[in-house]
């Protein structure tokens, strides 16, 4: 299923820009450029987040990490002539108290001796098998990389993010500038003086965290994670700036969460990864 979700995935966040692009095309030849990118980086962001959500659920909630030792393999015979025999690893764990369940893992095309009976390995099990399912054997998934699902999570929740708040931008900049000019209304000294503060505040988190990735004697993953979580920080102190002169409109809001979510999203990702 996680390889499932993932290649259904893929294909449908960058082979469904045949199809956004068209859209944001025709959008575009009757409400202009950026109401017509907006549109098409919309269903594009939505398609990615979307996956996202679908991954999420399947590995955090629909299904859990057991550990199981390999109980026996079965091989399976090759579907044509001349072709290599595949195997499926078979492991028991305790579901209740009393009851055993048996999990069959993918056939693959490894032989039985490719791993052993003494091995402990992780496996992903359906959460439905472990309650109510019967006896099995219930067919699993072997994880060899404990990050990887967080990690797919991340590059769908990237690009989709990326899209969705890209066009937000687009489309309420346009709006923004389609309704009347309004004039800018007065702020009182202390919010003018709150203003400045924490525009200062955010250029020295900016300069600081540059500097302190830098020179300080850390390793490459921690310097670039301390330099990326000082830009984050800097695009809130800027954006509470713009909150405090009364100047903050949606278009505003949703740069500043593209960007400064972006570094943020960015410095988690060295940190696990790393």
């Amino acid at each position: 299923m996680f390889d499932q979700i993932v290649t259904t995935g893929l294909a449908a966040l960058f082979g469904g820009m045949l199809l956004w692009v068209p859209i944001g095309a025709v959008v575009g030849r009757f409400q202009g450029f950026e109401m017509g990118a907006g549109t098409a980086m919309l269903l594009f962001g939505l398609t990615g987040l979307s996956f996202a959500a679908w991954l999420a659920w399947y590995l955090y909630v629909d299904s859990t990490e057991v550990q199981a030792m390999r109980v026996g393999c079965l091989t399976v015979s090759a579907e044509t002539p001349g072709g290599a025999a595949s195997s499926q690893d078979e492991f028991t764990i305790e579901r209740a108290p009393g009851k055993l369940l048996a999990l069959r893992s993918k056939a693959t095309a490894e032989p039985c001796a490719r791993h052993r009976d003494d091995e402990r390995q992780t496996l992903r099990v359906p959460k439905a098998a472990m309650a109510h399912g019967r006896d099995g054997p219930v067919e699993v998934e072997r994880i060899t990389d404990p990050v990887q699902g967080a990690g797919l999570i991340g590059v769908f929740g990237a690009f989709g993010g990326f899209g969705f708040l890209g066009g937000g931008v687009l489309i309420a900049s346009r709006l923004e500038r389609s309704r009347s000019p309004r004039e800018p209304a007065p702020v009182a000294p202390w919010r003018e003086e709150l203003a400045r503060g924490f525009v200062i505040v955010g250029n020295l988190v900016f300069v600081a965290s540059l500097l302190g990735a830098g020179f300080m004697d850390w390793s490459a993953e921690r310097s670039i994670a301390f330099a990326f979580r000082g830009v984050a920080v800097s695009c809130a102190c800027w954006a509470a700036s713009m909150a405090a002169r009364r100047q903050l409109r949606i278009s505003t809001v949703l740069f500043f969460v593209l960007l400064g979510g972006g570094f943020y999203l960015a410095a988690a990702s060295v940190k696990l990864f790393g």
